[in-house]
């Protein structure tokens, strides 16, 4: 899955777990990678909805987890989301939003790590790059041109 989303491209990908306990590591790893809709929702009357949004999203690749209800009853490691980088695009809005009130902790990293490094890279670049900068400048210029969430991927 790595691999087709670093390519990019247009793909659809959906993963269907029927019995717990489920594992939301690939879609949250799929979220580091630029114009990927994701979605993590119980199968139902919600998961329609978001099928038809995933389908319809032409920015990227898009992963979908749909689980069963009872493989997620009760499990604190759980969260129904999705994330969508067209809402960046339309208003400015986060592309994550939960579906509910609770959002498992290394969600919650992953935002906040991401909101972190966002606000790093636009303080420490220059916003006009300087005369002859090269690749450097070319990167500050590409980040002052941005008008949304840069995601900074590191190992």
């Amino acid at each position: 899955l790595q691999k087709v989303l670093s390519a990019g491209g247009q793909l659809g990908v959906v993963i269907v777990a029927q019995s717990g306990p489920v594992s939301q590591m690939a879609v949250l790893r799929a979220m580091e990678y630029s114009e990927v809709y994701v979605a993590a929702v119980e199968l139902g009357a919600g998961a329609n909805e978001v099928l038809r949004a995933a389908a319809s999203y032409a920015g990227g690749p898009s992963v979908v987890l749909l689980a069963a209800p009872a493989a997620v009853r009760g499990d604190a490691q759980w969260t129904a989301f999705t994330y969508d980088p067209r809402r960046e695009d339309a208003d400015g809005a986060s592309a994550f939003q939960a579906c509910g009130t609770e959002v498992r902790k290394e969600i919650q990293a992953f935002l906040s790590r991401e909101s972190l490094l966002t606000l790093v890279a636009k303080k420490s670049l220059p916003a006009e790059p300087a005369e002859g900068a090269g690749d450097g400048g070319d990167l500050a210029q590409g980040l002052a041109d941005a008008s949304k969430t840069v995601t900074i991927l590191y190992t």
